[in-house]
């Protein structure tokens, strides 16, 4: 596995490898009650963003449902359903 992450990191631009050295950010807040105010912050690269995204969605997911892979399935289609409505996809 080592061996892997060396050779895609040789394969790599240098602008993309400095890149990955910059910090990243990722906030989200919201405030008691239903309606709530929410407040989010994103901050880095796309590439370091997607990486945290894709890592909080995991654990979220994982905490939300342990174990249960079949009701996982589901919190991650109800996720992808309601970001695909917000983007508009058909």
């Amino acid at each position: 596995m080592k061996k892997l992450l060396e050779a895609i990191l040789a394969s790599l631009p240098d602008s993309v490898k400095q890149s990955m050295e910059e910090p990243v950010s990722i906030s989200f807040s919201k405030e008691q009650g239903l309606t709530g105010k929410v407040v989010t912050s994103v901050a880095g690269p796309v590439s370091g963003v997607f990486s945290g995204l894709e890592t909080l969605l995991f654990e979220v997911i994982e905490q939300a449902v342990p174990g249960d892979i079949e009701k996982q399935r589901e919190v991650l289609k109800t996720i992808y359903n309601g970001v695909r409505f917000k983007l508009d996809f058909k």
